[in-house]
C-alpha cells in the first residue's frame, strides 16, 4: 500500500490506479495533464437584504478554472444580518453553520449615530439659533407696531423758532424714519 500522490488535477492512490479528478469523481489512472481550479479569496460581505423573515448578507468567491471547483465547496456564503431568534446567550436557536450573528451591524449602527450627531450639532443647532433670532425680531417688530397703533394721534412737531425761516424739530427721531415706522405699522 503506497502513499497517495497528487497529479496535475487530482489526488491519486500510490499506484496511480485511481485518481479523484477536479470535479471530485474517482477515475482510473492519471486523469489529465492540467492543474485543478482553485477558489480566489472571498469577497466582502454585501449589503443586507430581506429574504423571508430574515435579513441576510452574502459573499462569494470565484473559481480560477470555470466549473472545476465544485468539489472545494460552495461559491456563495450566507449569514444573518441581525439575530432575530436568539436565546438568552445570543446564539442562534438553529444550529445552521451558514448563518451567524452579524457583529458588523453594531458598527453600522454606531456610524449612523455619529452621522445623526454630526447633523444635529453642525446643522440643527445653528438653524435653531437662527430661528430663535428671527422669532425674537418679529416679536419685537410686532410689539413696536402694536404700541404705535395704540396711540392713534400723531404728536405734532414741537418746534422752536430760532429763526423764522427754519423750523427745528425737538423730537429726536428724524422725520423720514418716524414716517416709515408709522406707515409700516398702520398697513
Amino acid at each position: 500500500d503506497s502513499p497517495k500522490k497528487t497529479d496535475f488535477c487530482g489526488v491519486c492512490d500510490g499506484d496511480n490506479s485511481t485518481c479523484t479528478d477536479c470535479q471530485g469523481y474517482v477515475r482510473p489512472g492519471l486523469v489529465n495533464n492540467k492543474t485543478c481550479g482553485f477558489y480566489h479569496p472571498w469577497s466582502e460581505w454585501n449589503a443586507c437584504f430581506k429574504r423571508s423573515d430574515d435579513e441576510i448578507t452574502t459573499r462569494n468567491r470565484t473559481c480560477s478554472e470555470k466549473g472545476e471547483c465544485s468539489h472545494l465547496g460552495e461559491s456563495v456564503q450566507y449569514k444573518k444580518c441581525m439575530c432575530t431568534n436568539c436565546d438568552d446567550d445570543g446564539d442562534d436557536d438553529d444550529d445552521d453553520d451558514d448563518h451567524h450573528h452579524d457583529d458588523d451591524h453594531e458598527d453600522d449602527n454606531d456610524d449612523d449615530r455619529k452621522t445623526v450627531t454630526f447633523y444635529l450639532s453642525y446643522v440643527g443647532l445653528p438653524l435653531l439659533a437662527m430661528l430663535f433670532v428671527m422669532v425674537t425680531l418679529v416679536s419685537c417688530c410686532y410689539c413696536i407696531c402694536k404700541k404705535k397703533k395704540s396711540s392713534n394721534t400723531v404728536k405734532p412737531l414741537a418746534t422752536t423758532y430760532v429763526n423764522s425761516a427754519f423750523e427745528t424739530p425737538l423730537d429726536s427721531k428724524p422725520r423720514a424714519t418716524r414716517n416709515f415706522v408709522m406707515d409700516t405699522c398702520h398697513k
